[in-house]
């Protein structure tokens, strides 16, 4: 059975988002709790927690450390991110392969077969202040391809004021590759390629997308589509797992200053994405 409507096929290839409402249900949300919580334990995610508020890109990555968290008194909010759970933790690997995720996904992109690139968990605290700079995925993969894309899955409530995502409208067709950046700020990282990322407001309706979403509901947009986020200014947690797969013609391409992952060293630019860390997993 299919999960997708034409109608929300087409306004992912016309907007580069869409969100499904309802995908998830509630025992796999609350089957994934724990393990978020076990990855906000982790060694990584106590390395970012004792440096302050900080990020790591997808696809992992050196943290930078906001300054500007050292400049106040008031309690601050942390935003907590890391890649690649999967590798040692069986729920993240379920989550990212038994789940409806695949399938979505390859509606979405109509995609005959359909590989995992990676897993990420990201973590607004109660109070995170910083918003999530405007970025490009696709420059953090090393990957090329029109069929690529993020599933985005909230364990809470999501407004505005909890940290929304925001989408920048079509500028998937834009054909441009921006430069990567650091999340807590629009500073791109050093000797990477691709234009200077445009700065948008955002509360700018015209030209950005923002939903609000419960548990349950799975946002999908495409590698290539700029988005960010709001911060979370309420006393709420907001957490959330995305998941990045590989359609139909996506093949390795290596970017100049992104990070590597262990498996990259034994692939060469243009083989197809099949190597046993981004595993086959449509159709089961």
């Amino acid at each position: 059975m299919a999960l997708v409507s034409d109608k929300e096929i087409e306004a992912f290839w016309r907007d580069g988002v869409v969100v499904i409402r309802g995908v998830l249900s509630d025992e796999t949300l609350a089957s994934m709790a724990k393990p978020v919580d076990r990855a906000l334990g982790s060694e990584e995610m106590n390395n970012m927690t004792e440096m302050g508020t900080m990020v790591v890109p997808p696809s992992g990555g050196t943290v930078l450390n906001d300054p500007a968290a050292a400049k106040t008194g008031a309690p601050r909010g942390q935003f907590h991110g890391g890649t690649d759970h999967w590798w040692d933790d069986p729920d993240f690997e379920a989550f990212a392969t038994q789940s409806p995720l695949p399938q979505l996904a390859a509606e979405l992109m109509r995609s005959k077969e359909l590989w995992f690139y990676e897993d990420s968990v990201l973590v607004k605290e109660p109070h995170t202040e910083e918003p999530t700079s405007i970025h490009q995925d696709m420059a953090y993969f090393q990957l090329e391809g029109d069929k690529v894309c993020t599933t985005w899955c909230p364990l809470d409530p999501i407004s505005k004021a909890t940290g929304a995502t925001v989408y920048v409208k079509g500028s998937h067709r834009w054909e441009r590759n921006f430069r990567p950046n650091w999340f807590v700020s629009q500073l791109s990282m050093p000797n990477t390629d691709g234009e200077e990322v445009p700065h948008y407001d955002r509360d700018d309706s015209e030209h950005l997308l923002c939903f609000d979403m419960a548990p349950g509901d799975v946002a999908v947009h495409h590698a290539m589509t700029l988005h960010g986020a709001h911060a979370n200014v309420t006393d709420q947690w907001r957490r959330a797992i995305s998941v990045r797969y590989c359609g139909d013609g996506t093949v390795y391409r290596f970017k100049r200053g992104t990070p590597l992952k262990p498996h990259h060293s034994e692939v060469s630019e243009g083989d197809p994405v099949n190597h046993p860390r981004c595993p086959q997993v449509w159709p089961r």
